[in-house]
């Protein structure tokens, strides 16, 4: 005894698209647990990127003061004899006429926008992907174990 043979090819059409149904949600959740991996690697770079770029300041500075220590000590003497002139009240007006006028040593200041300017050049912001939103697929019913299964 036969069955219809429409009912046949209607079966074998069904069994075809539930199959490719659910290939479309692995899938489509495959692309999605990527999409996050994807999100939480550029959050953890650009947290790496923040502290390099900390560290890359930190060592320009420590560069610049060690670079500029003699101006440092420069500017502390003469600090030093502005004071010692003010506390003396004795000095006389013939010591200060008799030297030359010498231009006061300036205290060197540090600048990181420079730094800050060229490390972005070298090392580019990145940026952060949105957050993925959650699918719900309602037409398989699957734990999340036998999809992580199939994903893998």
């Amino acid at each position: 005894m036969a069955i219809n043979g429409t009912f046949g090819r209607l079966f074998k059409w069904l069994k075809l698209a539930i199959a490719v149904r659910k290939q479309d949600i692995i899938y489509r959740a495959a692309l999605r647990k990527k999409a996050v991996e994807h999100r939480e690697k550029c959050i953890l770079q650009k947290e790496e990127r923040a502290e390099a770029k900390e560290k890359s300041i930190q060592e320009a500075r420590d560069q610049f003061n060690t670079d500029h220590a003699a101006d440092y000590e420069a500017f502390e003497k003469h600090l030093e004899e502005l004071k010692r002139k003010e506390e003396d009240e004795y000095g006389s007006e013939d010591e200060d006429s008799q030297k030359e006028e010498v231009e006061p040593p300036t205290k060197p200041e540090y600048d990181p926008k420079e730094v800050e300017e060229k490390f972005d050049e070298d090392n580019p912001e990145i940026e952060i992907p949105e957050e993925v939103p959650v699918e719900v697929d309602q037409d398989w019913d699957i734990d999340e174990t036998e999809q992580q299964q199939l994903i893998d």
